[in-house]
């Protein structure tokens, strides 16, 4: 699946402009306007505490959409970040928010699939939220990334789980709703074994969060 919205950078800078006192560079200034997923800024802290990031590691963000968390993270931790989007209106706006926020010197966007990637040197900690749910083939789609991450890299993976009720709460459910709970339940498991297929020696933690949690 890709998104094809066109002219992106041109209304961010619209609504930029609406808000002339805005200073862009300051920590948490777009984060109602580049932060593309649910959780917000808080989420990619999280993400950043897992990626266990060194002196000179490299971070990989996979469907980078307008680069919030890419920035975030360059932000925090001062580390090199490129993000990879298969949407050319992304990559713009992405670029053009990097350049308004002042942090091109360690964030770049490329245009183009995780497939096709090739980097050189190789990245060792990777980031995607939000985007293997458009993606069909997820174990190839996980391989791939794979291939662009160096030996003992750390990959952080944001999606969306409901935990199951307790027993006395399901039990006052309705069955289609029970039902919705159970396939929640399972998505968590489904990732596991879709990261397993892709590469059975990666190591795994599975962090998850209640609703409502930061």
């Amino acid at each position: 699946m890709t998104y094809e919205e066109t002219a992106v950078d041109q209304t961010i800078d619209r609504l930029l402009s609406e808000h002339p006192d805005l200073d862009a560079s300051a920590d948490g200034s777009l984060d109602n306007l580049d932060q593309f997923h649910i959780g917000g800024a808080d989420a990619v802290d999280l993400l950043i505490a897992t990626l266990a990031l060194a002196d000179g590691d490299r971070v990989l963000d996979i469907g980078s959409g307008f680069g919030g968390p890419a920035r975030q993270i360059a932000r925090r931790t001062a580390h090199h970040v490129v993000g990879i989007d298969l949407t050319p209106a992304y990559i713009q706006a992405a670029r053009a928010l990097t350049a308004k926020t002042g942090l091109s010197d360690l964030v770049q966007f490329q245009l183009g699939d995780i497939a096709a990637f090739q980097p050189d040197p190789l990245f060792q900690a990777a980031i995607t939220m939000h985007v293997q749910m458009n993606v069909h083939d997820k174990t190839t789609w996980f391989g791939h990334i794979a291939d662009s991450l160096a030996p003992g890299a750390r990959l952080a993976v944001w999606e969306v789980r409901r935990p199951r009720p307790a027993d006395a709460h399901r039990g006052r459910l309705h069955p289609r709703h029970q039902l919705r709970h159970r396939r929640h339940q399972r998505h968590a498991g489904n990732l596991a074994r879709i990261l397993h297929q892709s590469r059975p020696e990666w190591k795994m933690l599975l962090i998850s969060m209640e609703p409502g949690t930061r």
